[in-house]
């Protein structure tokens, strides 16, 4: 019978003396992989959820870019202004050249595999891609000024319904992450 290894058993984590090594290696491999990267990183979708933007679903509402994912929970949130950044280089490479919004991304598959690649270059202890979404969700807990439920909407937690929650609940979010836990 064979034992699974108790560190593929708990939840992915990306340290944060790690953060500056998978940003450089994340720009350094182009406009896609950075915004793969923020999208997990600062904006906590998963990677189902980042592949349902290849076609669209990202858009910019005055200064502030806005994502809607269909995931386990349907919702759309305002993003980081650095997750804002990296989806208007790719707006203005669609605009320029045409095809979809993430073009070497077919599937939530194949994000993984490209957030597993840089990873990996960037040489992080745990590789795993869902450590770039669960290193956001520890933070995002720890500052403590972010109500649960709140939380749990923004990542797309079943069991919160985003409509309930006030107006604005997921700027104030996007705001604190932009102040509070971008790297860059």
């Amino acid at each position: 019978m064979h034992t699974p290894d108790r560190s593929q058993l708990a939840p992915a984590r990306i340290r944060p003396a790690e953060l500056p090594a998978v940003l450089a290696e994340a720009r350094s491999g182009g406009p896609v992989d950075h915004a793969l990267v923020l999208l997990s990183l600062y904006a906590g979708l998963r990677p189902g959820e980042i592949a349902d933007l290849a076609e669209g679903g990202a858009e910019r509402t005055g200064d502030r870019w806005r994502v809607t994912v269909a995931g386990r929970r349907a919702r759309t949130i305002a993003v980081p202004r650095a997750v804002g950044a990296a989806l208007a280089v790719l707006a203005e490479r669609r605009a320029a050249h045409g095809g979809p919004f993430l073009p070497t991304v077919r599937d939530a598959a194949d994000v993984e595999e490209e957030l597993h690649t840089v990873l990996m270059d960037a040489r992080v202890a745990d590789p795993r891609p869902f450590g770039l979404r669960a290193h956001l969700a520890d933070r995002l807990a720890e500052l403590a000024a972010v109500p649960t439920d709140h939380l749990f909407a923004y990542l797309g937690s079943a069991g919160v319904d985003p409509a309930v929650l006030p107006a604005g609940w997921d700027l104030a979010i996007a705001e604190l992450i932009d102040r509070r836990l971008v790297e860059e």
